[in-house]
């Protein structure tokens, strides 16, 4: 796993966002999904996910980016938009 400081990920957010539109995981009604971000502090920071059979919440824990494991919808609605 490699690690990054939270400056290295901004200075990489605005290096997309200069010609590209973001898509990255967001934290809405009380799970991550996918969504288009205008900035940089759109990124969920400290969430975790909780997952049982049929339960999915998701909790603050610490400062870090991307402590979970996969968002509620995947990045295909962006890849190949109807």
């Amino acid at each position: 796993m490699v690690k990054i400081k939270k400056s290295q990920l901004k200075d990489i957010f605005d290096l997309l966002k200069k010609e590209h539109r973001v898509v990255a995981p967001v934290s809405k009604d009380g799970v991550i999904q996918l969504d288009y971000i205008e900035s940089f502090n759109d990124l969920p920071s400290g969430y975790t996910q909780v997952e049982e059979k049929s339960f999915y919440k998701t909790e603050k824990n610490g400062e870090g980016f991307f402590s979970y494991s996969r968002p509620s919808l995947p990045y295909k609605r962006f890849l190949m938009p109807p």
